[in-house]
């Protein structure tokens, strides 16, 4: 199997359990199995490209950068389509679920710094915070809150944590195929 099949067919199968997920589990839960599913998907093509790698290439004109390179490309492909998919998920397929969310998030967040005992304590216990009011520091949290959850946020901060997860697993898996089975 070609390495853009398997990147396609990993992300395909990412997509589709996150929309039966989607009916059966909470967004919290969602979340967790989505962020696994990647790290497997990204481990799988990991091994399977170094495999392909060792098999095709002769081991005399074999190098451990060779196949780090041969084994982080395709992993790397699946990041970057894997980050887009999340925003669609998240932003057009899920939308709604997210709007809950979000709200739900703003009225705990309005709670928590409404209530007068529990914002005091919050004081006592962050002394940066003594002399900020209740409001400003709940508008403080929401602006950073709407700045995270913006989709460009979300698909960055995705395709950052999946590019170093990519590069990580193919440098481990090309340094381990290359010691243990090479």
């Amino acid at each position: 199997m070609s390495e853009n099949k398997l990147v396609l067919l990993c992300a395909g199968l990412w997509l589709l359990v996150k929309v039966v997920l989607k009916y059966t589990v909470s967004l919290d839960q969602g979340v967790m199995v989505g962020v696994l599913m990647n790290l497997f998907f990204i481990l799988l093509i990991a091994v399977l490209s170094i495999r392909k790698h060792v098999i095709v290439t002769p081991k005399s004109e074999s190098h451990l950068l060779d196949d780090i390179r041969s084994t982080a490309r395709p992993v790397l492909k699946y990041a970057v389509l894997a980050a887009l998919l999340i925003g669609l998920y998240n932003y057009v397929i899920a939308a709604e679920e997210t709007a809950q969310h979000e709200q739900a998030f703003r009225e705990q967040l309005h709670e928590q710094y409404s209530n007068v005992e529990s914002y005091k304590e919050f004081q006592l216990a962050n002394p940066a915070f003594t002399d900020v009011s209740a409001e400003d520091a709940e508008a403080s949290a929401l602006e950073s809150f709407e700045k995270f959850n913006h989709p460009f946020a979300q698909v960055t901060v995705s395709l950052m944590a999946l590019v170093l997860a990519g590069l990580l697993y193919a440098g481990f898996t090309a340094v381990i195929w290359r010691k243990l089975l090479g």
